[in-house]
């Protein structure tokens, strides 16, 4: 595979999320929690792949199967290209300037670094009435502090399990190609 380092173009651009749910009894919704953070930078490997096995292993991890896809036809079918070339298109994340959203799981990657978080906000979401905006708001201070005590086993202490994170890009992006070492190749 190919490994391309890609940064964004402005500074306080990436953003990560990380989703909680507490499981409530009954008739109840679920009760959910995101933390989302700005960084002023990120760093990220994309891996890319160049062979028709590095492509269905691709596209089985993009549907979390190993087994899903057992040729290159079937990747193909699905994802409406007529070739090797057209998929890995697929997998590498478009420098145009006119892209300026990008979701990182949808590709293969590795975060390296973010530095300089510059906001972090919580916000709940209850299906229903259950709560007033006033209980709201003093469950999210609750979750707060025990996440600024203990981090995610704090919130786990309330009774919310950690269900996701994820990050996105919120403009345009550089790629760099690099090699096994991480260095640049000219």
């Amino acid at each position: 595979m190919k490994i391309y380092r890609i940064e964004p173009t402005y500074k306080k651009s990436v953003v990560e999320y990380d989703t909680f749910r507490k499981k409530m009894e009954g008739d109840t919704p679920d009760m959910w929690i995101r933390k989302e953070i700005g960084w002023r930078w990120g760093e990220f490997d994309v891996y890319v792949p160049e062979t028709e096995e590095e492509v269905i292993e691709w596209a089985n991890d993009q549907v979390g199967d190993a087994e899903y896809y057992k040729s290159l036809s079937e990747v193909l079918d699905d994802y409406g290209e007529e070739d090797l070339e057209g998929m890995i298109g697929h997998a590498m994340p478009d420098t145009s300037e006119a892209c300026t959203f990008h979701e990182l799981s949808d590709y293969q990657y590795e975060m390296n670094s973010t530095w300089d978080g510059c906001w972090e906000d919580w916000d709940i979401f209850i299906g229903g009435d259950d709560l007033s905006e006033e209980e709201q708001e003093e469950l999210l201070e609750e979750v707060q502090d025990k996440y600024a005590e203990d981090y995610e086993d704090g919130v786990a202490e309330l009774g919310f399990e950690h269900m996701d994170n994820y990050t996105d890009i919120h403009c345009a992006i550089t790629a760099v190609e690099v090699d096994e070492d991480r260095n640049p190749i000219e």
